[in-house]
């Protein structure tokens, strides 16, 4: 229940009744679902979801780092 409480739904759906009542009937309440996932899924990739490229380092907080990749899997030595 607590992810729910992060989505409008209120907002979410004035803006599908909005929709509907200026469909002038040709969207019925049968595209009222339809509609609201249409919604939901605009708020989530325009006002809910951020892109992140590239993490920041963890240890410097530098954003210009490359993740460091091992050329083979191996076991770690005792100092590690």
């Amino acid at each position: 229940m607590k992810a729910i409480a992060c989505v409008p739904l209120d907002e979410i759906s004035e803006k599908v009744q909005t929709r509907v009542d200026r469909s002038g009937g040709a969207l019925g309440e049968s595209s009222f679902a339809d509609l609201f996932v249409q919604e939901l899924l605009r708020w989530f990739k325009a006002s809910f979801f951020t892109w992140v490229d590239r993490l920041p380092c963890q240890a410097c907080g530098c954003k210009d780092t490359n993740p460091v990749r091992s050329a083979a899997l191996a076991q770690p030595t005792p100092q590690e």
